[in-house]
């Protein structure tokens, strides 16, 4: 980040004394000026995931309600202007990843004991995945709602929760095993009723 404390001095027009009194440096600034932007989106995001809605509705409302509410801010569209960088993604990931990954982490965890996500995903990795597709969508300009939902949909969601249709067939495969278990159990004692006996 090329910005200096004498910037923010000459644009806020604020006496150096008194920037350097509250801030020393430009970090700490920042840092502020991030929880000050991010808590009323937080506040938002927080009530999105903690409604009685179903997880996999969540978050369809948190990846819609990002792309067409926070990423229309305007540093964050200045920020990704002219494409995604290594740099910029850094900076994003330092500004509002680690905000995202402390809000969503226990939804995430509650969700998979409650059997609602894959168990195998990684939250952390599953919540840097998630961001990339976020911000994938916003530099491709995607804020159109229904738009977004078919691509959370059909691209998204069936990373995130099991596959029903497959437990529901692994269900179906072990009831199957079991019942011709006993199928197999019965003939077997049919059989040694009916076999005559020998004799000495």
């Amino acid at each position: 980040m090329d910005v200096t404390i004498d910037d923010i001095v000459v644009e806020s027009g604020v006496s150096r004394a008194t920037v350097y009194r509250r801030y020393p440096n430009r970090e700490l600034l920042l840092a502020d000026l991030v929880e000050s932007y991010f808590a009323p989106f937080e506040a938002d995001g927080g009530r999105i995931m903690s409604s009685s809605a179903s997880f996999s509705d969540r978050m369809e409302q948190i990846f819609i309600w990002s792309m067409t509410g926070l990423f229309t801010r305007p540093w964050l569209a200045a920020m990704f202007s002219e494409g995604m960088s290594a740099e910029k993604l850094a900076l994003f990931n330092s500004m509002y990843g680690n905000r995202v990954h402390m809000s969503l982490r226990p939804h995430l965890e509650r969700a998979k004991k409650n059997g609602e996500l894959r168990n195998e995903l990684d939250s952390k990795e599953l919540i840097d995945w998630f961001l990339r597709e976020m911000l994938l969508a916003f530099i491709l300009g995607e804020k159109d709602k229904k738009l977004l939902s078919h691509k959370f949909r059909q691209y998204l969601l069936p990373v995130l929760v099991p596959d029903a249709k497959m437990q529901a067939e692994s269900a179906n495969i072990i009831d199957r095993v079991s019942q011709l278990e006993e199928t197999t159990k019965a003939i077997v004692q049919t059989l040694e009723s009916i076999r005559p006996k020998r004799t000495k």
